[in-house]
């Protein structure tokens, strides 16, 4: 049976992942770009980040939704895909 998170955190520290914006204009995203949109225009480049980090040995992923508010979303034009933004 796998440790419950509380009991591996009381054996070790977690490793999460990180620097997902730079991860994102690594990959292409251009300055000032909405990477939260990714999610709907590049699932595969977001998917490959995301598995380079479990490739590299991370025990969390965060969600990728820093920018996923409504207010951050009507600023680059993307409010309308709030929803299917955040759910990707």
């Amino acid at each position: 049976m796998k440790n419950s998170l509380l009991e591996t955190l009381r054996q070790r520290r977690l490793v999460c992942d990180g620097a997902m914006g730079t991860q994102l204009m690594l990959a292409g995203l251009a300055n000032g770009d909405c990477g939260e949109a990714w999610n709907l225009s590049h699932p595969d480049r977001v998917l490959k980040i995301q598995r380079s980090y479990v490739d590299a040995g991370t025990d969390c992923l965060i969600t990728k939704t820093f920018g996923g508010s409504r207010l951050m979303l009507m600023r680059h034009g993307h409010v309308d895909h709030l929803r299917e933004i955040n759910q990707a």
